[in-house]
């Protein structure tokens, strides 16, 4: 089963996430970027949803330090997030973001997204 690794700090948008995505895929949770980046160093998900707005290390520094690492920069990352400037998308892109979501997001939308890039 492949593995997903969502981080964001809105526990009821994690569990929702996460309770959607149960049954296909194995998910696996971060509430902080901090957490997030430990994960994904550990777990080497086959995707990353993430969110920017995080305490302690927000989701562009998780993006850089994943990017950087040659044991994650492979990992496909999508930034789902409420922060919809074109400022912060352009940011996100010249990090290596993989795709870019704005919340509210359907589910649907997202489970669309995630096949994108990996397939059960």
């Amino acid at each position: 089963m492949k593995k997903i690794l969502v981080v964001d700090d809105e526990l009821p948008f994690l569990q929702l996430v996460g309770d959607w995505l149960k049954g296909k895929y194995q998910v696996l949770k971060a509430v902080n970027g901090e957490e997030g980046y430990r994960i994904a160093l550990a777990e080497k998900p086959d995707l990353i949803v993430l969110d920017i707005l995080m305490p302690k290390v927000d989701g562009y520094q998780v993006l850089r330090e994943l990017k950087w690492n040659a044991q994650t920069q492979e990992i496909p990352v999508v930034m789902l997030t409420a922060v919809g400037q074109t400022a912060s998308i352009i940011e996100a892109k010249e990090l290596g973001v993989s795709d870019y979501l704005i919340k509210p997001v359907k589910l649907e939308d997202l489970s669309a997204m995630i096949r994108k890039y990996v397939w059960r």
